[in-house]
């Protein structure tokens, strides 16, 4: 089963990471696989520079930008409108012959 992650869930996925929390953990609490949660860091994890110190940060808005990005060329948020009419015609036959 696919799961995803909303913008709470991700902000809550930041704070446990950055408390220390395990991977298992998180996962049983949004209710997803583990692997959703190791994918979702590797997606919404930055550089950022802190006192001339670079260090990789998992930031939630970061994830759910790249999370909204990639969205925009999916499979789902094309193909229904491409295919109403398809539908609609299967609809109505089965209609008309039963």
């Amino acid at each position: 089963m696919h799961k995803h992650l909303n913008f709470e869930e991700r902000f809550y996925l930041k704070e446990r990471i950055a408390l220390g929390d395990s991977i298992t953990v998180i996962s049983r609490v949004v209710d997803c696989s583990r692997t959703t949660i190791y994918t979702k860091l590797k997606y919404g994890t930055v550089i950022q520079i802190r006192q001339g110190k670079s260090q990789l940060v998992y930031l939630a808005d970061s994830g759910q930008a790249i999370y909204e990005r990639q969205r925009v060329g999916s499979f789902n948020t094309i193909r229904v409108g491409a295919i109403e009419s398809y539908i609609n015609c299967i609809k109505s036959k089965v209609l008309n012959n039963h």
